[in-house]
């Protein structure tokens, strides 16, 4: 996932068009998911459907998570891990939310304090008093941009009429990718586990690993990806 250095205002109720935002930033964003621009769709919540199941992380029909009884995490593109599983992703709090770990769609750190639009509570749920597309001069749920602010529900801001001050980013989420070994990427394993993960001590490269982004952590080695490369 990623946030957008790009801002947009909050006046639509179709989540299609905050894909299309996202979908835009991802298109020229880092090279390795280009190509993959158009799975990733916005971290939001309309009046008709809620950012969890939108972004695919719920399945409504079974009322339960979908990566339930075998957890999936959550990583920031080129970057640390953002949640265990998808019931840690919208538990209100995030392992990694400083602005040395927060990522944009380029994959390189982002320090700005800006709070994206998500018209979500919490759980992933619709904000039914605060959901984007809201009438003008209601306030659209944001999420923070510190630590020990809510990720995705932290205060609210006017949506309209448009102007600079009501123009906010948005987080940008895609499906699971495959990660595989290929010819000149590089991984870095920490063997025991417990190295930091924006620090380069106790981290040794190999070319080896055979893993998926989702299996993170394996035994008691630590992984992480020294490039990206995303296949679907």
């Amino acid at each position: 996932m990623f946030q957008t250095s790009n801002t947009t205002d909050a006046d639509s109720t179709t989540l299609s068009t905050y894909d299309d935002f996202v979908r835009r930033a991802a298109s020229g964003g880092n090279g390795h998911i280009r190509s993959h621009a158009y799975r990733f769709k916005a971290l939001g919540s309309s009046n008709q459907r809620p950012a969890r199941e939108h972004v695919g992380m719920w399945d409504a029909g079974t009322s339960s998570w979908m990566d339930s009884g075998s957890p999936i995490p959550v990583y920031w593109l080129n970057g640390p891990r953002v949640a265990q599983s998808y019931s840690d992703f919208f538990d209100g709090s995030w392992e990694n939310f400083g602005p040395q770990h927060r990522r944009l769609e380029s994959g390189a750190t982002n320090g700005n304090r800006d709070t994206p639009w998500t018209g979500t509570s919490s759980d992933g749920t619709i904000d039914t008093m605060h959901y984007l597309g809201l009438g003008h001069y209601r306030g659209i749920r944001v999420g923070g941009s510190a630590i020990g602010e809510n990720p995705m529900s932290h205060s609210t801001a006017p949506r309209g009429p448009s102007n600079s001050f009501t123009q906010h980013s948005m987080y940008g989420v895609s499906p699971v990718f495959r990660v595989t070994p290929e010819s000149g990427v590089m991984f870095r394993v920490c063997p025991g586990g417990g190295c930091d993960e924006d620090s380069d001590t106790g981290w040794v490269e190999t070319t080896t690993p055979h893993l998926t982004m989702y299996e993170g952590e394996q035994g008691v080695y630590q992984y992480k990806l020294y490039g990206h490369f995303p296949e679907p």
